[in-house]
C-alpha cells in the first residue's frame, strides 16, 4: 500500500498523520517534513513518535489556549524536567507587571 504524502497541515491531519512535507526548506535550510502538531521541522526539533508522549503535548498545548482565553495573558506549552507547563508570555517592557498569570502544571493523561 502506498501512503500519501500530505503537503499541510490539513491533509495531514485529515489523514491521520504526524507529519507532513511542504517542499520548501525550513529557517534553517532543512527539506525535512514537519510535524503537524507544531509545524516544526522534525530536524529541529526532534522529538519521540510514541503516542503517549504526543497526546501529552496535546493536553499541553490544548491547556495553554485554555488558559490563555480565560486570563487574556498568552500561554506557551514547554516540556520540563517533571512533565509539561503552560507558561505565559511574559512581556519584557513590564517586568514588574503584578497582573502576570501564572505557570499552570499540565497532567497530560
Amino acid at each position: 500500500m502506498v501512503e500519501l504524502i500530505a503537503r499541510t497541515k490539513g491533509e495531514a491531519k485529515k489523514l491521520g498523520h504526524d507529519t507532513y512535507q511542504t517542499g520548501t526548506p525550513c529557517k534553517n535550510g532543512h527539506h525535512a517534513p514537519r510535524w503537524t502538531i507544531s509545524r516544526q521541522c522534525i530536524e529541529c526539533q526532534p522529538m519521540p513518535r510514541d503516542e503517549s508522549y504526543v497526546r501529552r503535548m496535546r493536553a499541553a498545548y490544548t491547556k495553554a489556549c485554555e488558559v490563555t482565553l480565560r486570563t487574556g495573558i498568552a500561554h506557551v506549552p514547554i516540556l520540563k524536567d517533571d512533565g509539561w507547563w503552560t507558561v505565559p508570555v511574559r512581556d519584557p517592557s513590564q517586568p514588574h507587571d503584578q497582573t502576570q498569570a501564572e505557570s499552570v502544571r499540565v497532567d497530560g493523561d
